[in-house]
């Protein structure tokens, strides 16, 4: 606003990532920045509008220029390929700017002083046929990395920043309905076809191209955040951990930290050693899923967990004490698991420069069935049961003999319940229920991955329903005790089970 003036210009700040337009209208109508965008343009969702009508002309979404930064520009796409087409066919009326993510500075004044680079590919092949040490280099991770001389650089040359997409056709209506459609079982069907065409090194040129079709934004750009979606949310089968589970394991490797420290601390420096890209509070809800222990979490915790780090009540959604309270350090098993001999051998990546963590890990047994996966990203999703370490062990035995393969029952650490299934993948599991009386039944255990609040919801409402008279919670610790009073005896083929919805289905995939 320094820069260009209040007359014409307003600023609109939105806090994080805008909302999916395909999610039901009751949530879009609580939904505080949907609500204000609507405001500060003078639209209502669904209502065709006229551009003159418009309380702006013209709508420009700054955003970072990394991976996320493209997704919340085609999120607000979307929004408007939603309500408001006609300013997408239009054209001219949607835009964007572009910041540098890497700028780089001559160290004398002999050369050109600056260069801005708005992709990574840009500045890589700049780099072959510069010389490295006569620049002082430096990667824009966000909006915030610029300085206040630079920003106000930015917006004097807004015509250099500025890039234009295309006016809408049926080509980019059908390429964002493809990108971000949640309710159609073709556009997720389309998402994986989509994401099979990936390649890393394929970027819009946005250093001179200024005009942009939505098609190729889809295609070009947004496309290395949904890949980049994927491998966040899905552990890879070579080490069972995800990047960010991976920096975390491999920093406190690094540093062999085998003495409790605080987890606020051990999040700083897994962030500074891997130059992680995101917020460092992120890296701390992973050292504490690293380190949980509860029944359905994992069956082999590689972190030490020292103080409250989530319990079965929840599944450790908000019975973790904050970072700054809690500690933990490697499990002695751990490096086990990690030879360190394997190590010098590993594929180290590099960032901005500098080394980070292996492309992947290589523990001695699968740690994917061990820990199990239960994470979905764009497109696809990944439903991996824990497995018993001793059975894993023993089916990579016979495979090194040459034995043919054996099924494998889902297991549990902890869990007194029942895990029965089939060679195809179908599985349920079961709770554990005994009858203290005709109409006293206790339930001591519940389904994996049921937590203990939600199952009391469940009997809440079936108290509510009339089906029973009541219950009393006499849970000790970790453990599970519902005391269930039915309002009368039960019938001779009463099962237990079903009435009291302890039984789940699940499958392996």
């Amino acid at each position: 606003i320094s820069v260009l003036g209040s007359d014409y210009v307003g600023a609109f700040p939105v806090k994080g990532k805008v909302i999916n337009s395909d999610t039901s209208i009751k949530r879009l109508q609580q939904n505080k920045e949907f609500i204000n965008i609507c405001r500060v343009l003078g639209v209502e969702p669904g209502k065709p509008v006229q551009r003159s009508q418009l309380r702006y002309g013209r709508m420009v979404v700054l955003t970072d220029a990394d991976p996320d930064g493209s997704h919340i520009r085609g999120l607000i796409m979307y929004m408007f390929s939603k309500f408001w087409p006609e300013l997408l066919k239009e054209g001219g009326f949607l835009d964007f700017m572009v910041t540098p993510i890497v700028v780089a500075k001559a160290k004398n004044t002999t050369q050109t002083p600056v260069h801005y680079f708005y992709t990574l590919p840009s500045f890589q092949t700049w780099l072959q046929t510069a010389t490295s040490s006569r620049w002082d280099i430096k990667y824009y991770k966000g909006l915030g990395t610029s300085t206040t001389k630079e920003g106000r650089y930015y917006f004097k040359h807004l015509r250099e920043h500025i890039r234009n997409f295309s006016a809408a056709t049926d080509e980019d209506f059908q390429a964002l309905f493809m990108a971000f459609n949640q309710k159609n079982k073709d556009a997720s069907q389309k998402r994986k076809e989509w994401l099979t065409t990936y390649d890393h090194h394929k970027f819009i040129p946005y250093d001179h191209l200024k005009q942009v079709p939505i098609h190729r934004f889809i295609n070009e750009d947004l496309i290395h955040f949904s890949w980049l979606s994927v491998c966040r949310a899905i552990p890879a089968y070579e080490d069972g951990l995800t990047p960010a589970a991976r920096k975390c394991l491999w920093t406190m490797l690094q540093r062999k930290v085998i003495h409790d420290e605080k987890v606020s601390i051990l999040q700083s420096y897994v962030d500074k050693d891997t130059h992680y890209h995101h917020g460092a509070d992120s890296l701390g809800k992973t050292i504490i899923r690293l380190a949980q222990t509860f029944v359905g979490s994992q069956n082999i915790n590689l972190f030490f967990p020292s103080g409250q780090f989530g319990t079965r009540v929840d599944g450790g959604k908000k019975t973790v004490a904050a970072t700054r309270y809690i500690f933990s350090r490697l499990m002695p098993l751990t490096r086990k698991l990690f030879h360190p001999d394997d190590d010098q051998i590993l594929e180290q990546m590099e960032d901005e420069g500098f080394t980070i963590e292996p492309r992947f890990m290589t523990p001695v047994i699968p740690l994917l069935l061990v820990n199990g996966a239960n994470q979905v990203g764009t497109a696809y999703a990944c439903k991996i049961p824990c497995y018993r370490p001793e059975d894993v062990i023993a089916a990579v035995e016979r495979k090194l003999d040459g034995q043919p393969w054996q099924p494998l029952t889902p297991w549990y650490h902890q869990f007194t319940g029942t895990i029965t299934g089939d060679p195809k993948g179908h599985f349920t599991s079961k709770g554990v229920v005994q009858k203290v009386s005709d109409r006293v039944w206790n339930i001591t255990e519940l389904p994996i991955r049921l937590w203990r609040l939600d199952y009391k919801a469940k009997l809440s409402a079936m108290v509510e329903a009339g089906d029973i008279e009541g219950f009393h919670e006499k849970h000790r610790n970790s453990e599970v005790c519902f005391e269930v009073t039915l309002k009368k005896a039960p019938a001779d083929n009463f099962n237990p089970y079903a009435f009291f919805k302890l039984q789940n289905k699940f499958t392996a995939n």
